[in-house]
């Protein structure tokens, strides 16, 4: 019996830390899923940049990227909502169209960065990205005018290399910015649904942090069991 015992108190550990393992996992793929429903991404056939998620879609650094036309936008200006039909509109034609150019937005009130990034100073900045370089358009607001500057009037316009990647800091502050702008627009919109959300999020962080704890504590050690012998002598 007391090897038997000797033997689970052994175990215990391993059992414990298989099911706080467990328990991290399933934390982690609630969290993920409240993650995914915080972020509100518009409607569209253009590409919803933000900081977070920028350099890993358009893979601008890389030498074979896709160009990209971007538009850097403000919700309450005037001249970008009436662009919004268009610059959706040409979206729409491009990809009909086969062609390799892809239409992105990036909201700079909500990624303040990325209009620091590429030196945003008015509504709606338009940049084209291609070959290394960023272009700015400053032609007509049409799908024609913006055809054409893609086919290859670009190369007449204001050119500038582009700025270089964040660094892993910048890129964990920004993404820990944008996701509290998510929340407050969550809250604006939906106050019960966004404590509900909250009231998740934190039963999702308490689990981690317990699993973690469970997980990383030192394993603790067992007395050595005393001999026979000793308990006579006593």
């Amino acid at each position: 019996f007391v090897h038997i015992l000797h033997f689970s108190r052994s175990r215990a550990p391993s059992v414990r830390r298989l099911h706080s393992m467990t328990a991290f996992r399933r934390a982690v793929a609630v969290a993920t899923v409240l993650a995914a429903h915080v972020r509100v991404v518009d409607a569209g056939s253009s590409f919803d940049l933000t900081e977070s998620n920028f350099d890993a879609i358009t893979k601008l650094s890389a030498p074979d990227s896709n160009p990209w036309f971007v538009k850097f936008y403000a919700p309450w200006c005037g001249h970008c909502k009436k662009l919004a039909p268009t610059w959706e509109e040409l979206a729409t034609k491009l990809e009909a169209d086969g062609s390799n150019v892809k239409v992105g937005k990036v909201d700079v009130t909500q990624s303040r960065g990325l209009g620091d990034r590429f030196k945003v100073r008015g509504f709606p900045t338009l940049i084209y990205f291609a070959d290394g370089q960023m272009y700015k358009y400053k032609g007509a607001r049409t799908v024609d005018d913006f055809e054409t500057f893609l086919r290859g009037a670009y190369k007449d316009a204001e050119a500038g290399a582009l700025p270089p990647m964040p660094s892993l800091k910048e890129r964990l502050v920004s993404a820990f910015t944008e996701l509290m702008q998510s929340v407050l627009k969550l809250f604006q919109a939906n106050l019960p649904g966004a404590l509900l959300m909250v009231a998740l999020a934190f039963t999702a962080g308490g689990a981690v942090g317990f699993a973690l704890g469970l997980f990383l504590a030192p394993t603790p050690k067992m007395p050595p069991a005393k001999k026979a012998e000793d308990k006579k002598e006593q």
